[in-house]
């Protein structure tokens, strides 16, 4: 602004300024330190003239407002997070092979424009985590729609990506299996590692318990 300032007369800024709104204004005058001298004086005169000294002399930095704002929102956001659900259990393995299939199903698949319909992310569950879910819809041989699940319980930085990374009406890029409109898959990139582990934790622990299921049920039957 000094650089454009030092080409410019007083009667030039008089000019420009006498055309922009007060709120405008109030905010150049907030940031006055950054004017040239002829910029300044021409600033504090056109304000005069309006009658905005007071507002002027209470004046507070926009951006920074926006900004406190923006903390606020995302409380609100927190606010408004789904009931807790404990990132623990079958569930974890369930939605680690979902994805997996639906990564695999879709390596070579076709990228469509999809739309956000809506996000969530559950509140932790006492040592348990949290899960993040985005839902979506595209067009392809028909309205379609699907599902991004990730869980998670070491930071929530990765959920908070997913869920509020994105809002309703957004467009994402999905990849779609070409043999299977209603199979797609939305490559976010979020919070895989967590689930692998714990995918293959219950996958193991879940044969465990059938094959004692099995190996009671054998024992019963030889003992009959």
């Amino acid at each position: 602004m000094n650089e454009l300032g030092t080409a410019q007369t007083r009667t030039d800024f008089c000019a420009e300024y006498r055309s922009q709104a007060d709120g405008d204004l109030l905010q150049l005058w907030v940031e006055r330190s950054d004017l040239v001298p002829e910029a300044e004086a021409a600033l504090k005169a056109e304000i005069t003239r309006r009658g905005l000294t007071e507002e002027a002399a209470t004046a507070k930095d926009i951006r920074v407002e926006d900004d406190d704002n923006g903390s606020e929102r995302d409380k609100e956001s927190d606010n408004r997070l789904a009931p807790a659900v404990a990132a623990w259990g079958p569930s974890i393995a369930w939605f680690w092979l979902r994805e997996m299939c639906l990564r695999r199903r879709t390596k070579y698949g076709i990228p469509f424009q999809a739309k956000v319909e809506s996000t969530l992310l559950t509140r932790p569950a006492g040592r348990g985590g949290s899960r993040a879910e985005l839902r979506y819809s595209y067009e392809c041989q028909g309205q379609r729609t699907g599902r991004t699940v990730r869980d998670f319980t070491i930071g929530n930085h990765v959920g908070k990506a997913l869920a509020f990374g994105h809002k309703s009406g957004d467009t994402i890029t999905v990849l779609v299996d070409p043999n299977d409109p209603d199979c797609s898959y939305f490559p976010s990139g979020f919070g895989w590692i967590q689930p692998l582990l714990y995918g293959v934790f219950f996958s193991i622990l879940g044969m465990f318990f059938l094959a004692c299921a099995f190996a009671l049920a054998v024992i019963a039957i030889t003992n009959h």
